[in-house]
């Protein structure tokens, strides 16, 4: 029905209509005047009213008000009472939700670090592989007679041991890096 309807209704009606009026204060300290069946209780369709600049009352624009002295949130639609809603069942929603997130950025975290962990390891594993090669070939050399043993060429084999060192602690800094990282996030 439209409100010019109930205003109609309520004018040539010839029965006697008892108004009941409650007046509120929603969290924002805006007064809220709802006219309602019941004296002391709020129901869905009742109107709605807010003072205008002038200080008349007209239909209270949609949205959410929050009474916090009866722990209730009022959805207004249309100038009337949509939903009633508790305060607290809202706030339970709220904290589940950023429950549910925290969870979800815990959950990313611990996979990102499982992945670096992974690619620890496998670092680590291919230096110990790198290095159990250099002692077979230190073995080798050891196992010539004095006249006839080989030694390695220095160059060469500083370097292959400087480049080996050389991409591992790119690998670890690169990881080292990505935990710093996590830390500041948090």
């Amino acid at each position: 029905m439209s409100k010019l309807s109930d205003i109609k209704k309520i004018i040539f009606s010839s029965e006697e209509i008892e108004v009941k009026a409650m007046d509120l204060v929603d969290s924002n300290g805006t007064e809220i005047h709802v006219v309602t069946a019941v004296e002391g209780e709020l129901s869905v369709d009742d109107v709605v009213l807010v003072k205008d600049e002038n200080g008349e009352d007209m239909p209270a624009p949609d949205g959410e008000y929050t009474i916090t002295d009866l722990n209730k949130i009022l959805v207004v639609s249309e100038g009337k009472i949509s939903e009633i809603k508790d305060v607290e069942a809202e706030e339970m929603q709220e904290e589940t939700t950023v429950e549910t997130e925290v969870v979800e950025k815990a959950e990313e975290v611990v996979t990102e670090l499982e992945t670096k962990i992974e690619e620890l390891v496998d670092v680590v594993s291919e230096m110990f592989k790198k290095v159990q090669k250099l002692e077979t070939e230190v073995e080798k050399i050891g196992k010539f007679p004095a006249g006839e043993q080989k030694k390695p060429e220095k160059v060469g084999f500083q370097k292959r041991v400087a480049e080996d060192l050389s991409e591992s602690e790119k690998r670890m800094s690169s990881v080292t890096e990505f935990i710093k990282n996590i830390k500041l996030k948090n």
